[in-house]
């Protein structure tokens, strides 16, 4: 990886210095205000830690940044575990789910070359804002023609049997487990344990493994630690028909246990609150009940404690 990280910290810094006269943009703002609901309930977390994530959640956010306009800097990943389980759901037909963790844009790329090894085709499966805000995207658009890789938009009409005939006759499918994309409003929701939330979560992909018997190949790119890309395969398993809902758990579980070591590595936090059903409650005291406000949002005025994760308006008019 050839991204300096002290560039990126001296560029985060110049960007808080300046959010703190201000204010901060609203979707890390967003961001900033999920982080402290997910994590303040656990006792173990202070507001200092919610702001350390936060902080390092930008810092990664800069660094995924840089690799979307200039994927050239990605030199790889520097260790992949649990090849065997990838070459597994190839030889099978599989599917594979991933999320917007780490290094994700490149789960395809790096799965693409066991694919091609073993006479089997790799389409991933996108949401409409994501495949249009791609189009500008002109290297990676290069990269992925190159490489092969075949998109299709998950809310277009029918894209459902097309997922359906690639299982059966032609070969893989990869697809974003936090994304939420699917065609129309999903007839079977489910809901499973994010941190301390419960999220709400599409069920359509897990039953269409149950239907067609496949399995399911969890892929996370994590980060153990600061310029050390690593893949991590989980073996696959398979969906019942009769519960569903073990199937979503058994897939969010071994993102949710990459979550808790590195919270900063999730792309979404920001639109987390969008797909969240319950929060957890904050424990709070009387010593806390004026607001202290830390952070303040550029464009509606909107105030965060951090000792509480309250939201407070800050502006009158």
């Amino acid at each position: 990886m050839n991204i300096k990280t002290e560039d990126l910290k001296s560029q985060l810094n110049q960007l808080l210095q300046t959010e703190k006269e201000l204010g901060v943009e609203y979707d890390d703002f967003m961001a900033l205000m999920n982080i402290c609901k997910e994590f303040l309930p656990l006792d173990y977390t202070s507001s200092t830690d919610v702001e350390k994530i936060w902080m390092q959640y930008r810092l990664n956010n800069l660094e995924q940044n840089e690799y979307r306009f200039q994927p050239e800097l990605f030199t790889g990943f520097d260790e992949i575990i649990g090849q065997e389980h990838i070459l597994e759901c190839i030889q099978n037909k599989g599917v594979f789910g991933t999320f917007h963790y780490g290094a994700y844009r490149y789960v395809a790329l790096e799965l693409i070359k066991l694919v091609k090894e073993h006479s089997s085709s790799l389409d991933v499966v996108v949401d409409t804002d994501s495949y249009e805000s791609e189009k500008d995207l002109h290297k990676w658009n290069e990269i992925r023609k190159k490489a092969d890789v075949n998109y299709i938009i998950s809310e277009e009409h029918g894209s459902g049997l097309k997922l359906v005939r690639i299982l059966k006759n032609r070969g893989n499918i990869l697809l974003y487990l936090d994304g939420n994309t699917g065609s129309g409003e999903d007839s079977q929701p489910m809901f499973c344990d994010h941190i301390t939330s419960s999220v709400n979560m599409r069920s359509g992909i897990y039953r269409l493994v149950s239907l067609l018997k496949k399995e399911l190949c969890v892929i996370l790119a994590d980060q153990p630690e600061p310029g050390y890309n690593r893949l991590i395969a989980y073996k696959p398993f398979a969906v019942s028909k009769s519960n569903i809902k073990e199937g979503v758990d058994q897939s969010y579980e071994f993102f949710r246990e990459s979550l808790l070591h590195r919270p900063d590595l999730w792309r979404f936090w920001y639109r987390h609150h969008h797909y969240v059903e319950n929060w957890q409650e904050i424990a709070t005291n009387q010593d806390l009940a004026t607001p202290n406000i830390d952070w303040v949002e550029a464009e509606y005025g909107l105030g965060i404690d951090l000792r509480t994760g309250h939201m407070y308006e800050t502006k009158t008019s």
